[in-house]
């Protein structure tokens, strides 16, 4: 929570996860509940909602699972105000009914965030009065029995926006100032940042430009210093790790009681028959997944041999140029094929295209074609077509996907470089403009989807 409050918001996402392990690991419950709380705030606070809203359903089924009112309450309260914030309020209510229904320890923090969702809630429909009457009240309330400045400085703030529903400007400016008077008492940035954003808003009403430019770049700035993308994408990549981990206990456990119960089923043979059909289908199951295995490994087995034939190819390029000709009949060069070169220059033009189709970074352009690999080796279309075709049987654009979809396979298994990679992000940094054309040449050099690929490359 230090990282959380100190807005390092990548950092505070590590230690949740690392805590989360641990406590899985002892079984501390509550506090394994509090971390999908905690991420699901972080993911707020970087304005992912739908990313925040898993983690607090996350806690709230754990919670409610094993029967801590408590931390019950507290996901299914930041569960009502992550559905406002999504303009679902038909989800809020729902869990609305459910905070209402929960136990706090502390009654007065209770009220408080019952007033704030009502009136949260009745925003997102529209009922702006209604809204207005519950934040004054609950203003009011937590003023007096000092619920604190945080709290109290939401409420100010949403007081912004009704008034901004209302057109009322020189109102909405008031409660801007009340919201950065309370929240900034911490002097946090993320409070400059919603302070930003609220002037932003105003003026934008008010279509002042030069002001909702100023304060744009000021939620920028702000942004680039908070929110390490490249370093939360990574530990989103381990927190995911972390739950197929969980979920595959869990099937395990399942399985395990699912095994206890069909011994006592066994007893009736009315049970036999769907016995049976459970067998079949896990047996066909199997057997389909042995053969996808059995393909990527026969793929992967493929690649190898055209690694190997390529270094005989430059052996014997290499071969054939260091060998001397010592008899007075022998040819100056090889003998010629029908179109025309030499089969030393055949090797050499088939080495230099090699030599280009291994650069990834250069067969990763969305434009690389056959004329700019004819230009790079310092040859023509024609030549290099017919040598890959004499070379491979296959034309540039089959050798083209086969190289860039080898490169994404080595991407996919590495989780430890490329984990942090979306299969969207991979595709596109080879060269694809579309996830259609991605797939469809995946599919025809190995068989399979991409994410079939990376589940079973990872079994």
């Amino acid at each position: 929570m230090k990282c959380y409050e100190m807005e390092e918001y990548a950092n505070a996402m590590d230690f949740f996860l690392k805590c989360m392990e641990v406590a899985k690991e002892s079984d501390e419950i509550d506090i394994y509940c509090k971390c999908f709380n905690g991420i699901g705030y972080v993911y707020i606070r970087i304005d992912d909602v739908n990313r925040g809203i898993y983690y607090f359903k996350k806690g709230y089924e754990v919670a409610k699972q094993y029967g801590i009112k408590e931390l019950e309450a507290s996901n299914v309260t930041s569960l009502v105000s992550a559905y406002c914030f999504n303009n679902d309020a038909k989800s809020a209510r729902y869990y609305f009914a459910r905070q209402k229904l929960l136990p706090r320890k502390n009654k007065h923090l209770k009220y408080y965030l019952e007033l704030f969702n009502s009136g949260l809630i009745a925003q997102t429909e529209g009922h702006n009065d209604v809204a207005v009457s519950c934040y004054k009240k609950a203003i009011k309330y937590g003023s007096h029995y000092n619920v604190g400045d945080k709290l109290l400085s939401s409420a100010f703030g949403l007081l912004v926006y009704t008034s901004l529903a209302e057109n009322n400007i020189a109102e909405a400016k008031t409660y801007c100032s009340w919201y950065y008077n309370y929240a900034s008492r911490k002097q946090n940035l993320m409070a400059v940042k919603t302070y930003s954003e609220m002037m932003r808003d105003i003026y934008a009403k008010i279509k002042n430009a030069d002001s909702v430019r100023y304060y744009t770049s000021c939620i920028d700035s702000i942004n680039n210093v908070i929110i390490d993308e490249q370093k939360m994408n990574k530990v989103g990549g381990k927190l995911l790790e972390f739950e197929n981990k969980v979920n595959k206990e869990n099937i395990s456990l399942l399985n395990q009681k699912i095994n206890y119960q069909q011994l006592a089923i066994a007893i009736f043979i009315t049970m036999t028959i769907l016995l049976v059909i459970l067998i079949i289908v896990l047996v066909v199951k199997d057997q389909n997944l042995r053969k996808a295995f059995r393909l990527l490994i026969e793929k992967n087995e493929e690649m190898e041999k055209s690694e190997k034939k390529y270094k005989q190819l430059l052996d014997s390029y290499c071969g054939q140029n260091g060998r001397a000709f010592d008899k007075a009949d022998t040819f100056a060069q090889r003998k010629r094929n029908d179109i025309g070169l030499t089969q030393d220059a055949v090797d050499s033009l088939l080495n230099k295209i090699l030599a280009v189709m291994e650069n990834i970074d250069v067969i990763a352009k969305p434009d690389f074609n056959l004329s700019q690999l004819a230009q790079m080796v310092e040859s023509n279309t024609k030549y290099v077509s017919w040598t890959l075709n004499d070379a491979y049987g296959k034309s540039f654009k089959t050798l083209l996907n086969e190289y860039r979809i080898r490169e994404a396979c080595k991407r996919l298994k590495d989780t430890e470089t490329y984990g942090g990679l979306t299969i969207q992000a991979i595709y596109k940094d080879l060269g694809y403009s579309s996830a259609s054309n991605f797939i469809t040449a995946f599919k025809k050099v190995n068989g399979m989807t991409p994410s079939v690929y990376m589940k079973l490359s990872h079994t």
